[in-house]
């Protein structure tokens, strides 16, 4: 019976260790407004801006990539947004397990808009809403580049190079 307190302690201990090691903060976005706020927030970093969905095989593909740009560079300059365009359903059944199990420990954002036009209004009008997309702004926070379709490592890292330098 002693051992299996003791396991039953050491357990719980485990779980809850491991359990909170990346708890996810995942905020809501439902207005432009909102989408603008945090990029406004961020200004004063090189900001890149990803949205994706867990349904979505190539953004999916491309996350440990942006995991990884975001590893060697955040304390460079680089401030790392995920907005993910997951349902509000699926909130806690997919999206937080997907951020635990590639090690995200920051706030990530779920745009939950009523029309999709209003996101691709306030980020970019010629957007026609496919993800993966990622927005690089500057310093002064204006939009430099964007990157339609799923990209490897080394393409990130070449434009954060050049907004960082």
């Amino acid at each position: 019976m002693k051992r299996i307190r003791i396991f039953s302690v050491l357990f719980f201990a485990i779980v809850c260790y491991y359990g909170t090691a990346y708890s996810q903060d995942v905020t809501m976005i439902t207005t432009p407004e909102e989408m603008k706020a945090v990029i406004e927030a961020n200004k004063g970093s090189v900001i890149l801006v990803n949205f994706w969905a867990t349904w979505c095989p190539p953004c999916v593909k491309e996350f440990p990539d942006i995991m990884k740009l975001n590893k060697e560079y955040s304390d460079k300059g680089l401030k790392l947004i995920f907005v993910s365009l997951d349902d509000a359903s699926e909130t806690e059944s997919k999206l937080k397990p997907f951020l635990q199990k590639q090690g995200v420990d920051f706030v990530t954002y779920q745009g939950i808009f009523p029309k999709p036009e209003d996101l691709t209004d306030v980020i970019d009008k010629s957007w026609g809403g496919e993800i993966p997309v990622t927005y690089f702004y500057d310093k002064e926070g204006k939009k430099s580049a964007s990157f339609s379709g799923s990209k490897k490592y080394e393409e990130f890292e070449k434009e954060v190079l050049k907004l960082i330098n």
